[in-house]
């Protein structure tokens, strides 16, 4: 799952999305927001030298079984239409390294676990993907996503005791990249646009948010630096 911070950064996380999808095989969610989808921006023409995405094609020396269980890779080689002796069985519920249907619960385990290694892999190959704003050492921090990002480029700029952090992929989190940059602050925050906090909820069940206040509010508009910071004033009352 990836955030959008601007319509700029859409077209390359976009492209980043389909990498995904394509290396390992599994639906990626671009999150967005009105202000975002809802408007235009000039940008330099993108200058892009990456390659198209390409799957895994399968090949006759891979083996019969389309999802074996077996090998180093995470994800098996895909296979392409047309390919000679690539025809398989493709069904829709749980099924053997065949693809053959099963209400086994010890393949469906091992399946699980199969599919659960590429969110791992995945972890590796994204724990960089993130943003940070200010200074290194600033006592304060900010924790947000999205949207939120043109506005904390003026927060930190008018308030240099700030620094801020902003993932590119919310799952899996770079939950080590957000540790290493928590330490040494004074104070913290999750400042997000939701009623619940959810960003914050969602962190806590991945690393310890003690301290970390919640800054939320209800609405697709951005906030304000005048409303940002009669919010972070409220939380230090």
């Amino acid at each position: 799952m990836l955030g959008i911070f601007d319509s700029v950064h859409a077209r390359d996380l976009m492209n980043r999305a389909f990498h995904l999808a394509e290396s390992y095989q599994l639906p990626v969610l671009v999150l967005s927001d009105a202000y975002i989808a809802q408007r235009r921006e000039v940008r330099d023409a993108p200058v892009d030298n990456r390659g198209k995405p390409r799957r895994w094609a399968w090949a006759s020396e891979h083996g019969p079984a389309r999802f074996k269980l077996t090998g180093d890779h995470v994800v098996a080689p895909f296979r392409v239409p047309g390919t000679p002796g690539g025809t398989y069985l493709a069904a829709g519920i749980e099924h053997t390294a065949e693809g053959a249907p099963t209400a086994d619960t010890g393949v469906h385990q091992e399946m699980n676990a199969k599919r659960f290694r590429k969110l791992d892999a995945i972890a590796a190959e994204t724990g960089g993907w993130y943003r940070t704003l200010g200074r290194d050492g600033a006592p304060r921090g900010i924790i947000a996503w999205g949207s939120q990002h043109g506005m904390l480029r003026e927060w930190v700029a008018a308030n240099p005791e700030y620094r801020v952090f902003l993932p590119e992929i919310l799952a899996p989190f770079p939950v080590r990249a957000l540790e290493e940059w928590r330490r040494g602050l004074e104070w913290a925050a999750v400042v997000e646009l939701s009623y619940q906090g959810q960003l914050h909820r969602y962190l806590s069940g991945l690393t310890d948010m003690s301290g970390v206040k919640s800054i939320a509010r209800s609405g697709g508009v951005p906030l304000s630096l005048g409303e940002l910071s009669t919010l972070v004033e409220s939380q230090q009352a």
